[in-house]
């Protein structure tokens, strides 16, 4: 099923194709851990953000 997927998305590309049917895991793991991070920076930004407006008013 994902490499139908991967066939359709990537068409004619078959050197590319062919990297990621090999190294599917470590690329899928790199995109979630940026995922990851993301959220965190994202929370602790805006938790950041509420302190600095709780003691300015």
């Amino acid at each position: 099923m994902i490499e139908t997927m991967v066939d359709t998305m990537l068409g004619p590309l078959q050197p590319l194709r062919e990297w990621y049917a090999a190294s599917q895991l470590w690329v899928n793991s790199l995109i979630v851990m940026a995922a990851i991070i993301s959220m965190i920076k994202r929370r602790y930004s805006s938790d950041a953000s509420q302190k600095k407006g709780e003691s300015s008013s």
